[in-house]
């Protein structure tokens, strides 16, 4: 793990870590607080089971002008090498990522959603125009999606 300086915050980079798990952290919030942003370099799978208090990877992130409250992934972290995504049991996430379309998720293959109670939107495309074709996670080959509660949406345009 290294830390440097990164657009005014402290970048916090994770050089071998391949696997995390965050299992049954039933007061935990986030990672890592607003105040820093965070990279992985080798992690191929993150999964996040069970941790009914999560807000966001990276907590209480709010830029000046959009709200990322409820939003997994945000911005401020980066997965270069991701391959698996396994997500179940979060209460307060509403969306997956916030606006990246995948883009920091270039080598993701399987993603797995299940009874995330808040859950409202998988993929955001709000804004996009929908006769551009747009790139969505290019590697992805596996999407389990299962007991969505309250799913509005995967697909939001």
């Amino acid at each position: 793990m290294t830390k440097e300086a990164f657009e005014n915050k402290a970048l916090i980079c994770f050089l071998r870590l391949n696997s995390l798990k965050l299992k049954d952290l039933q007061d935990l919030i986030g990672f890592c607080h607003e105040d820093y942003a965070v990279k992985f370099l080798a992690l191929k799978s993150l999964e996040i089971e069970n941790c009914p208090e999560l807000k966001g990877f990276i907590h209480k992130s709010m830029s000046n002008d959009i709200s990322t409250d409820g939003v997994l992934f945000n911005k401020k972290v980066t997965f270069l090498n991701l391959q698996k995504i396994i997500v179940s049991r979060l209460r307060n996430v509403k969306r997956m990522w916030y606006n990246q379309l995948c883009s920091d998720f270039q080598n993701l293959e399987k993603l797995t959603i299940a009874d995330c109670a808040s859950l409202e939107e998988v993929f955001y495309l709000q804004g996009l125009d929908i006769e551009k074709p747009y790139m969505v996670c290019n590697q992805l080959r596996n999407v389990t999606l299962g007991r969505p509660s309250s799913v509005e949406a995967y697909l939001e345009h």
